[in-house]
């Protein structure tokens, strides 16, 4: 029992660490100028993971649960940096999305099913990717495609430093960390497909 409790302690702090490193970087790069993100989406991630966070603390989620705690502060303070630094470009579909997913959020408590509670949590923090698509599908370059890499690696190792994995502690960490992952292959697709593009035209014009 001990041996497991240590192991899970080694991981979550593994896990917090991986997530402060790639965060110190993530700010490094967007006050250098080389990424803009889009703050509507961090913003919804970290009202959305600080719901997450007091979750999986009051289900026993353990040393688990220190992930979600510091990636809650993570994404307030990319979304501070993104409103003087990030994309200030905020359509009108960009701002449908933050008002659904907060709206959402508000009535988040009035729930009386915890899991579907956390369901609908679930999704409306994969909602949240949808301005940064957006905005990277245009320009691939301006997301940095080794924080998303980092991060979803982090939220999947998570899920073994939990005490109790179950529906409640582990669905999020796990659609959270899948879903991040899937936006560096979206990143790395884009990037490829762009870099044919530019590649095909200078042909074109010789």
């Amino acid at each position: 029992m001990l041996e497991q409790i240590n192991s899970q302690w080694i991981i979550a702090g593994l896990c917090s660490l991986l997530s402060i490193g790639t965060i110190i970087y993530y700010t490094r790069t967007i006050l250098s100028g080389k990424i803009k993100p889009h703050m509507f989406t961090w913003l919804i991630w970290g009202i959305v993971t600080a719901v997450v966070a007091a979750t999986q603390i009051t289900s026993k989620g353990g040393p688990g649960s220190m992930l979600a705690v510091i990636v809650t502060v993570n994404c307030f303070i990319v979304a501070g940096l993104s409103y003087y630094k990030g994309d200030r470009n905020f359509p009108v579909f960009d701002k449908v999305c933050l008002i659904g997913c907060i709206v959402a959020i508000a009535l988040w408590p009035l729930m009386k099913a915890p899991l579907l509670s956390l369901v609908i949590v679930t999704i409306i923090d994969t909602f949240g990717f949808i301005p940064t698509l957006r905005k990277s599908y245009k320009d691939p370059h301006e997301e940095n495609l080794i924080v998303f890499f980092f991060y979803g690696l982090a939220y999947l190792l998570s899920v073994f430093a939990l005490n109790q994995i179950s529906w409640l502690t582990g669905l999020y960490p796990i659609a959270i960390g899948t879903t991040a992952l899937g936006m560096v292959a979206f990143l790395a697709v884009r990037r490829h497909q762009l870099g044919h593009k530019i590649i095909h035209e200078r042909h074109h014009f010789k």
